[in-house]
């Protein structure tokens, strides 16, 4: 009788007891892929972090660091922004698409203290006079911010008018008192303002002396949007509201305002911008969540954040609440324009009739 030979290693196979590797209880895998897993998290966060800081200083393109960070999920991301100091986040929101903005401010806005339900904000439409374009004395109002009942900040704001009116087929109203809550962050797009079918940040190109806007990658004519635009319309009024833009960031006003008025009277216009910078809402809203459709925003004329803008180039509204994007800015980076923060209207407690009939 022959002795078996012991099997070549070469014959063994993984389903050979003495070949397939020891096999981990259940739980002990679980740990060690969740083990994994918050190590290959760790990794990817470090990496944009260091992305964005190699970018703040200079040594990288701000659109790398933001691939960096679109490749994360939202809640990683806000992890990323936990590790930013507020000048850092003001600086990386400067840079960053005017598409993208109001979903960064938001999750910007998540990584600050402190909870909603610790902050008040209070917009009275009346707490000063400052002198208008014609000279009157009108009514400036202000945005206050309370945190656990203690003030924390002042910005000017501007409601609707003090009485209301009908003009070019919309009606302004006196911004309608009550206490809301403020709603996501957003591009605001409208089919009733038909400069607000289309984000700012949008995409435009010149084609066959055509304005053409870029969606999901393909390109259509402002012809074809529900309420149609005019091409030459467009070139017009973005060559005024980058003049505007100018003009509340405390321009050069004689050049301006000849510029402006040449431009009306069919002059020169600016080229074309590369993105949509005309809807009425600015880059991002917040609707007043309660309210008869009350939203929170800048204006066209007034969406720069970079910009130190005029106070007195907040225009009163339809019944909307406009800030200064600068302002707006600073209250998103501390946490106070967050989703869920109450805020309350108070109404004109007074009307001077020295005021005379609203500004259109």
């Amino acid at each position: 009788m022959h002795a078996r030979r012991p099997p070549r290693p070469d014959a063994l196979t993984p389903a050979s007891p003495r070949a397939a590797a020891p096999r981990l209880a259940p739980a002990l895998w679980l740990q060690r892929a969740a083990g994994n897993a918050a190590t290959g998290r760790a990794l990817r966060r470090q990496r944009a972090l260091d992305a964005v800081r190699a970018a703040l200083d200079g040594r990288l393109a701000y659109g790398a660091a933001w691939k960096a960070l679109r490749a994360l999920p939202p809640a990683e991301r806000i992890a990323v922004y936990e590790n930013l100091t507020a000048t850092a986040l003001g600086e990386l929101l400067d840079h960053t698409p005017a598409i993208d903005r109001p979903r960064v401010e938001a999750e910007m806005a998540e990584a600050a203290a402190p909870r909603p339900a610790d902050v008040l904000l209070v917009f009275d439409p009346y707490v000063t006079e400052v002198a208008w374009k014609d000279g009157r004395m009108l009514p400036m109002g202000e945005i206050a911010v309370f945190v656990h009942g203690v003030i924390m900040r002042r910005i000017p704001a501007r409601g609707g008018p003090w009485r209301s009116y009908t003009a070019d087929g919309h009606t302004a109203d006196p911004t309608a008192p009550g206490t809301y809550r403020l709603g996501p962050d957003r591009a605001h797009l409208s089919r009733v303002w038909k400069n607000s079918q289309l984000a700012n940040g949008t995409p435009l190109r010149e084609r066959g002396g055509d304005v053409e806007f870029e969606r999901n990658g393909r390109w259509h004519s402002v012809r074809s949007l529900p309420i149609p635009l005019v091409p030459d319309t467009v070139r017009l009024d973005a060559t005024l509201t980058q003049i505007a833009l100018e003009w509340a960031a405390g321009g050069e006003r004689a050049v301006l305002k000849k510029e402006y008025d040449a431009a009306k009277a069919g002059g020169p216009l600016r080229p074309l911008p590369a993105e949509w910078i005309l809807n009425d809402f600015g880059s991002a809203a917040q609707l007043l969540e309660g309210s008869p459709g009350v939203f929170l925003h800048t204006t066209p004329d007034t969406d720069d954040a970079g910009a130190v803008l005029r106070t007195n180039a907040l225009s009163y509204s339809h019944g909307c609440v406009h800030v200064l994007a600068d302002d707006r800015r600073a209250l998103v980076l501390a946490g106070y324009l967050r989703e869920g923060v109450r805020i309350k209207v108070l109404p004109y407690r007074e009307v001077k009739a020295s005021w005379g009939d609203p500004p259109p």
